[in-house]
């Protein structure tokens, strides 16, 4: 079974299944940054993890099950694109303040700061590349052969 699903993949499926694990990286680079170092004891903005994990579940389910919602696959990959925007947005907006304070002020950064801010700039990286992988495979209506 598993063999004749990965037989009938396209290479649209393995953009949308790569750009879903790639978010699944970035919510868990997240998850880190958020509860680690720099930012340890202080709350988690619950909304960036929902988000990207239901556009994670959105496009794997569009990918597994396309040929029984092949009417409404484009607009799950369409709507998890949406919610993985609205997840980099929310975590943006919480770290916006940690990268103007390394960034822009110039004074001598704990190390651990320094740290929440790269991580965090990765995770955004990492949701932008899953981000452009959903759009790209969005513009082919073929998931599979």
């Amino acid at each position: 079974m598993l063999k004749e699903f990965i037989k009938n993949q396209t290479a649209v499926s393995c953009i949308v299944l790569t750009g879903a694990a790639v978010g699944l990286i970035a919510s868990i680079i997240f998850l880190i940054n958020a509860t680690t170092g720099w930012f340890a004891g202080q709350s988690v903005n619950i909304w960036i993890p929902l988000c990207s994990f239901t556009a994670i579940i959105l496009a794997v389910c569009a990918v597994i099950f396309f040929d029984k919602i092949t009417q409404i696959a484009d607009l799950c990959v369409m709507l998890a694109v949406i919610l993985l925007g609205l997840s980099v947005t929310l975590f943006i907006v919480d770290r916006i303040d940690i990268f103007s304070e390394v960034w822009l002020i110039p004074i001598p950064n704990p190390d651990t700061q320094i740290a929440a801010v790269n991580t965090a700039a990765a995770g955004i990286i990492f949701y932008f590349i899953s981000i452009i992988a959903l759009i790209t495979a969005s513009f082919s209506k073929k998931f599979i052969k």
